[in-house]
């Protein structure tokens, strides 16, 4: 979606003064308390959605935007608000070396510009969003550029006024206020919510999320699987080789379920030795399909690794259950969960057990996963 342009060095004297906001000038409207409020939450999805309707009530505009900065991939994401894109344009993005013109000028000397197709047919922003004019704001963090305020007012054909500039600047403040607060407290929520050796999610954020579940409606829930992964004989594995080859172990088996597991499924350390995983939209032939893929993954690089876990084998006993109706409470799944994979580890090493009433351990041809 990226566009790519050559960087040009813009002559200030072939822009209208009427485009660029050049002075500092006092705003000339009393911006509404919505606006200069402090927020009253830390989630960016949240708070920068609030702000953006605050924006178009506030200047009538028909919509507003916000682009973050992303330094690393160097690109204008947009940013909150997907229903004010078009499906296609959910994930706009713009490289930055594609920009040029005024909103380069708005990018490098950190001032609000306003852009018209008539001057600019080649912005990224026209073309990609088909638009003929649109205001932009730098919003800034200590003089450092963080994103840029996009507003447009296509469909009521209202004129953007240059006397907007100014005003719109204080706006700009608002999003990095509550994004800076967010900040602040994104570490001590990550720690909350993460494992810190494997880097999946901890107990507490499978519960959380198994409790949201189960309160969706039970049609939702029918074709979920909970499985449980449990490292066999790890106690030996520890007590032989040492903590630091157990804790790699353990984060070979992280390694391994994130590798294999879609986007929107769950995976996350139970505990100890024991991790867990939730899948949605599957069937007991595709669940034992990806339990299947996990145990003999780990297998075999439990076989290349042999040497650094002193000739003990790395493998693992899995137990997995599917949704049925029966189950009132996350915990009775769970619970079913649990119970095939003891039954796996009491049968020996390196298994999979579904729950009682699903498949058994020889299902034929599993229905892929992916």
């Amino acid at each position: 979606m990226g566009h790519v342009f050559c960087l040009a060095t813009i002559n200030l004297s072939q822009i209208g003064e009427d485009r660029l906001f050049t002075a500092v000038a006092e705003p000339s409207r009393k911006l509404s308390s919505c606006l200069t409020a402090p927020h009253h939450s830390l989630d960016p999805d949240e708070f920068i959605p609030w702000t953006l309707e605050a924006l178009q009530d506030e200047f009538s505009f028909d919509r507003s935007i916000m682009f973050t900065i992303d330094p690393k991939r160097r690109c204008l994401i947009a940013y909150c608000q997907p229903e004010t894109l078009p499906g296609q344009l959910q994930l706009f993005e713009i490289e930055i070396s594609g920009i040029s013109g005024l909103l380069l000028i708005c990018l490098r000397e950190k001032k609000p510009v306003i852009i018209d197709a008539k001057t600019e047919h080649e912005n990224p922003i026209i073309k990609s969003l088909n638009t003929t004019e649109f205001l932009a704001a730098p919003v800034l963090h200590h003089n450092r550029l963080i994103g840029v305020l996009y507003a447009k007012n296509s469909q009521s054909k209202k004129l953007l006024r240059p006397q907007l500039l100014p005003e719109i600047m204080p706006i700009a403040y608002e999003p990095v206020i509550a994004m800076a607060n967010a900040k602040k407290y994104e570490q001590p929520k990550k720690h909350a919510q993460i494992d810190h050796l494997t880097q999946l999610f901890n107990k507490r954020m499978i519960n959380n999320l198994l409790t949201e579940m189960f309160q969706e409606n039970k049609s939702k829930l029918a074709n979920i699987a909970i499985g449980f992964i449990d490292i066999d004989k790890f106690k030996q594995l520890n007590d032989s080789c040492g903590h630091q080859a157990g804790d790699d172990a353990l984060r070979i088996v992280a390694d391994i379920l994130r590798s294999l597991t879609r986007p929107g499924d769950f995976i996350g350390r139970y505990g100890g030795e024991e991790f867990l995983f939730v899948l949605r939209n599957t069937n007991d032939k595709s669940a034992y399909g990806y339990a299947e893929r996990i145990r003999s993954q780990i297998e075999r690089r439990g076989k290349i690794m042999s040497r650094r876990f002193h000739g003990h084998q790395l493998t693992v006993g899995i137990g997995v259950s599917m949704y049925n109706t029966a189950y009132r409470h996350y915990a009775d799944m769970l619970e079913a969960a649990d119970q095939a994979m003891y039954r796996a580890k009491s049968e020996g090493s390196n298994r999979i057990v579904m729950q009682a009433g699903a498949v058994s351990q020889e299902i034929a041809d599993p229905v892929p996963y992916f």
